[in-house]
């Protein structure tokens, strides 16, 4: 098994051919230790609350962003 520092090449230099750029989270879906649906939903999530933020009026607060995301 290849060590963390070659797999993580690989995968950034297969989604930077595809993609043209490289996030974080793309190595970490690349691997295999965060799936697909679980990153979908966290952007889904994120839109949600900055679209409360803005009809409200809201700056960023942890607390805010925490009783959003539990709802």
């Amino acid at each position: 098994m290849a060590n963390v520092r070659t797999r993580v090449a690989r995968v950034a230099e297969t989604v930077l051919t595809e993609r043209g750029a490289v996030r974080p989270v793309d190595i970490l879906v690349g691997l295999g230790w965060l799936a697909s649906p679980t990153v979908e939903r966290m952007q889904v999530d994120d839109a949600k609350i900055v679209a409360v933020r803005k009809r409200c009026g809201t700056g960023q607060s942890s607390g805010f962003s925490r009783s959003v995301r539990a709802t």
